[in-house]
């Protein structure tokens, strides 16, 4: 049985089902959290996205 994979970026591939059983776990995290927003932080600057980078983790380092 073959299984169709979508590429969220260049270093992320997932199952469709895959995908919606993580966004379904992580959708009770408040993305106040400072975990959350390093996290947050750390995959846009993985994904090239300098903006949102310096803007997650910039609120994390005031903390």
């Amino acid at each position: 049985m073959h299984t169709l994979t979508l590429p969220l970026s260049i270093y992320t591939t997932g199952t469709v089902q895959q995908l919606m059983l993580l966004s379904r776990a992580l959708a009770p995290l408040s993305p106040n959290l400072p975990i959350i927003q390093a996290l947050s932080g750390v995959a846009a600057l993985m994904q090239g996205n300098l903006v949102k980078a310096w803007h997650d983790l910039s609120i994390v380092t005031t903390l």
